[in-house]
């Protein structure tokens, strides 16, 4: 249907859309110099500056759900992810380092799909590397690969040599193919998790000897705590100190009291439970149904 316009002036209608689009950039520009400013007067930001993961996912599901016509939902993800991107880059000096061995590039590809050509991003062969720069602060935030059994078990450094560090968001934040929102990556950075209504979090449980699988899936049972994994590390056949990762559903405060609920059920051989971070649970093809539950530990502000 052209309503009897001649291809010119159907030319025309979209130069005149591209112009108001280029404008409203112009205008969310200013408005965000503005927050940009008034967190600095006021010093209401977060450690690791104006990186807003969790506020980023928030803008995208609304934008998705509110979605219609036959422009591309992911096309419309990607849109904005190179708005907030180009932000990030220009007025924040946003830098990431990635985890990038030889021959291995699924971190780097996931990384620069999120972030686009425009953010700095440097590679490193090592966790550690990784880890270490984003603690130094000399990159913003860290991409690494997702806890596996096979993989180095980083996940124990947030809960010693690098506790200032938090697991903040996962990537790949929109497949659209896939039903289940499953993640291939993790990013870190030193700031705390934000809740975003639709959540994943990561506890590491350190304990004497160990802990079994089925034990810590009892327990998490028992507080209506659904456990989706559970990695173990042993520092050495030696030592006794074991830790354990539980990648759960929800989203929880560091300071959560369900968790020491966790832990006097699990017993005395367990030192600790800390909260190593969270992401946001990826938008994807599957019409789940919506979360109304609140986050458990803490209410959204």
């Amino acid at each position: 249907m052209t309503d009897g316009k001649s291809l010119e002036e159907l030319r025309h209608d979209i130069d005149r859309i591209d112009d108001a689009i280029q404008e409203l950039l112009w205008q969310r520009s200013a408005i965000v110099e503005k927050v940009r400013a008034y967190k600095l007067t006021q010093r209401v930001f977060r450690r690791g500056g104006f990186f807003r993961p969790g506020r980023e996912a928030e803008i995208l599901r609304r934008l998705v759900r509110r979605h219609r016509g036959r422009f591309p939902k992911l096309g419309l993800v990607q849109v904005w992810r190179a708005i907030v991107a180009s932000h990030l880059a220009h007025q924040e000096h946003f830098s990431l380092a990635v985890y990038r061995p030889k021959l291995k590039n699924a971190c780097w590809e996931l990384a620069r799909e999120q972030y686009g050509p425009l953010v700095p991003m440097v590679a490193e062969s090592s966790v550690a590397a990784v880890l270490r720069k984003v603690s130094e602060r000399s990159a913003s935030a860290g991409v690494l690969p997702l806890p596996k059994k096979k993989d180095e078990a980083w996940w124990r450094h947030l809960v010693g040599r690098f506790a200032d560090l938090r697991i903040v968001a996962g990537l790949p934040f929109a497949n659209f193919e896939s039903e289940k929102g499953e993640v291939e990556a993790l990013i870190v950075a030193p700031m705390p998790a934000e809740h975003t209504g639709k959540d994943r979090s990561f506890l590491a449980i350190e304990s004497n000897g160990g802990i079994s699988a089925v034990r810590l899936a009892t327990a998490l049972a028992q507080e209506k705590i659904r456990g989706r994994s559970v990695l173990a590390w042993r520092s050495s056949a030696r030592s006794s100190r074991s830790f354990s990762l539980i990648e759960v559903e929800g989203f929880f405060g560091e300071d959560a009291p369900i968790l020491n609920r966790v832990r006097t059920r699990l017993g005395r051989s367990v030192r600790r439970i800390a909260v190593v971070g969270s992401y946001a649970v990826p938008l994807h093809g599957a019409k789940g149904k919506r979360n109304r539950k609140s986050p458990r530990g803490q209410s959204k502000s």
